[in-house]
């Protein structure tokens, strides 16, 4: 998958320069691609993306001894990920950001799964179903029901009562 290719390969780059807002603004594009192409593995790459970003705003983390060897492994976990193209790359990638973590990590909530309610909410923003948001994202749905509803996101949409839908709907034909 050529798109594939190319988001890991903007995100290598992102990565290498240490760039957070640009991995968080990927993770977007990501989780967008993800709905049109209805491919999920687009959406793991949305979330190891913005797991990515969130890592990277930490400095304990970035100025920490473990940091040049967990660098050093996800550069390789993302060339093959550009390589293979497949599923079982990118949940290594994830794997090592997870590890990374349960180590380190001083995050309420995971980094992955923040990353999956990420996605999920910028997937239902863009107009799929709750359903369709939690079965890319591979979010808990009581949990990404929960983080949408606390979002402004269910604010955006107007909703018009039936008997005003009819009679619109009556005057246009």
């Amino acid at each position: 998958m050529a798109i594939l290719r190319y988001r890991l390969l903007q995100a290598a780059g992102f990565f290498s320069k240490e760039n957070s807002f640009g991995l968080k603004e990927l993770s977007k594009e990501l989780s967008s691609d993800s709905l049109i192409h209805d491919e999920k593995l687009l959406c793991e790459a949305s979330v190891a993306c913005y797991s990515l970003s969130k890592i990277l705003e930490k400095r304990y983390l970035t100025q920490g001894k473990a940091w040049p060897g967990f660098k050093k492994r996800i550069f390789a976990l993302l060339n093959s990920c550009c390589e293979k193209e497949d599923h079982d790359s990118v949940h290594k990638l994830l794997g090592e950001i997870e590890l990374l973590n349960r180590q380190f990590g001083k995050f309420v909530v995971g980094v992955i799964e923040k990353g999956r309610l990420k996605a999920a909410a910028n997937i239902y923003a863009h107009g799929a179903s709750l359903g369709k948001a939690v079965e890319l994202s591979g979010a808990e749905k009581s949990n990404a029901a929960s983080y949408i509803g606390m979002t402004r996101i269910p604010d955006k949409y107007e909703t018009i009562p039936l008997r005003q839908r009819l009679s619109d709907a009556r005057r246009m034909f």
